[in-house]
């Protein structure tokens, strides 16, 4: 159901007006990402969770890109671990029924992932030039939320359900690790 949606989104008002698809699909997700962060303070708990896990299949939309696009090179390990790991773990804490706690880590990453796409369509504009200067700062912010991430889990626990601050913890651990070998 959502691959008829996201095509009509992307690639109708990319054909007719002769707009990269993949600059489409960027604002698209700066789109949803806002709506996710205004949901936050304007509808349930409950909506903002359920946008957020929604957007986390949508996210792979970006891999079906990288495959048409033939960019096979972008599609590494920790692209793949991302999206998988991250599809698993907001199942389980949209299926938890006290879930509020997660708003916060719902909230800061989609505020990191509408910056990162206004840099991947920056990226594609006349503008690229100065995206350089912007990608050192944006890695350092996403490494950033990973270390407030952990801190927030660790200061939930105890608070909320024992798995959803394992999880906040253990997974925001993870992609510190990951960018560190990145970065390395």
């Amino acid at each position: 159901m959502l691959f008829p949606i996201v095509a009509t989104i992307i690639y109708v008002p990319s054909v007719i007006f002769k707009i990269n698809p993949v600059i489409m699909y960027n604002y698209s997700q700066i789109c949803f990402n806002a709506l996710i962060l205004y949901s936050r303070f304007n509808w349930t708990k409950k909506t903002t969770i359920a946008l957020y896990y929604v957007n986390k299949y949508y996210d792979l939309f970006d891999s079906i890109i990288m495959l048409m696009n033939k960019k096979y090179n972008q599609l590494t390990f920790l692209h793949w671990h991302h999206h998988i790991l991250q599809i698993w773990v907001w199942y389980i804490i949209f299926n938890t029924l006290d879930n509020s706690s997660a708003l916060f880590s719902a909230f800061m990453n989609s505020a990191i992932h509408a910056l990162m796409y206004l840099y991947y369509t920056v990226c594609l504009t006349n503008y690229k030039i100065y995206a350089k200067y912007v990608k050192k700062y944006l890695t350092m912010l996403q490494i950033f939320q990973f270390i407030v991430l952990v801190g927030h889990g660790i200061l939930l626990l105890g608070k909320v359900p024992l798995h959803l601050s394992l999880l906040e913890i253990g997974v925001c651990m993870d992609m510190f690790f990951h960018f560190k070998m990145l970065l390395n």
